[in-house]
């Protein structure tokens, strides 16, 4: 969840993926103490937590080894004009922290099936 890289803070924290990734039968079982450090965590962001709406054309820019966030459930709309369309770009600059192994993971790309870009994208870094 917290990590000290190259004496910088880092922060890659995804409840949902840590308790999903202790699920495969290669992973160890959370300890008490891990489930008991997952929901501290998760009770302070709550009570520090700043909800952005974003609108059609808004832009949001996040430096993803800082700050926890999520995004919240959204009803979309049935007619394919108005569905939501989110895109997400990671950029890697050469001065941003060292990225975390969680973070590592992604900069593979994603393979995107049921959109309109096909096929693998992402950075190699």
């Amino acid at each position: 969840m917290f990590n000290f890289l190259d004496d910088k803070f880092s922060v890659a924290f995804s409840t949902k993926h840590m308790e999903t990734g202790h699920l495969l039968p290669e992973a160890p079982d959370l300890t008490e103490a891990q489930a008991e450090a997952i929901k501290l965590a998760e009770e302070i962001y709550e009570e520090f937590l700043y909800a952005i709406d974003l609108e059609r054309g808004d832009m949001q820019f996040v430096n993803n080894s800082l700050p926890l966030h999520t995004r919240t459930a959204f009803e979309d709309w049935p007619e394919p004009e108005r569905k939501r369309l989110l895109w997400r770009l990671w950029l890697v600059a050469p001065d941003m922290r060292p990225p975390t192994p969680y973070i590592k993971h992604w900069r593979g790309g994603l393979l995107l099936e049921g959109t309109k870009c096909k096929g693998r994208v992402g950075l190699k870094a």
